[in-house]
């Protein structure tokens, strides 16, 4: 078991992003073959119209949507926001429970999370609640992100706010 070093932690970050972009293309082409078209035709058709050739969609366009187009198009919005958060927390939680605590980006980097007083494989609570602290991070909360990443980068031993509230550990072996 090696200990994340300054070096570690560049290849931790560029696991995750390469994670979070994985994640997040499966959301879209489930938002885009199967959600939108499926339940949000109306808002569908709300964006195709107000994106006609030099009109953008700004408050004035807004203003003047009736309230049934202003309701579908924040269903849609709505729809799109929770179909991203659920595809990156079932991304990481599925990968990481599947594989004994790792993603396919920490795979690619030699990494590893494991339980930071036994450095034994995290269980599922812990692994739900690491999961569920850094997609609500990522997505509901983004300046929560940095704070989180900053806590990382502070520390001596390089846990982040999510690896303290789960106790667990990043490893690369």
């Amino acid at each position: 078991m090696v200990i994340e070093s300054r070096k570690g932690t560049f290849a931790r970050i560029v696991a995750y992003v390469m994670d979070v972009v994985l994640a997040s293309m499966c959301a879209m082409a489930l938002l885009k073959l199967w959600i939108l078209p499926r339940y949000h035709g109306a808002g569908l058709q709300v964006l195709q119209a107000a994106q006609a050739p030099g009109l953008r969609l700004s408050t004035d366009v807004l203003v003047n949507l009736s309230e049934d187009q202003r309701l579908a198009l924040l269903k849609l919005i709505g729809s799109f926001q929770w179909v991203i958060m659920a595809s990156i927390f079932l991304y990481f939680f599925l990968s990481e429970t599947l594989t004994r605590g790792s993603s396919l980006g920490k795979l690619i980097f030699r990494m590893r999370i494991v339980n930071a007083q036994s450095a034994e494989p995290i269980g599922i609570f812990r692994l739900c609640t690491r999961t569920a602290v850094s997609t609500t991070c990522l997505t509901l909360f983004f300046p929560f992100l940095f704070i989180n990443f900053l806590i990382g980068l502070l520390r001596r031993d390089r846990r982040c706010l999510h690896d303290l509230m789960a106790h667990s550990w990043v490893i690369r072996y």
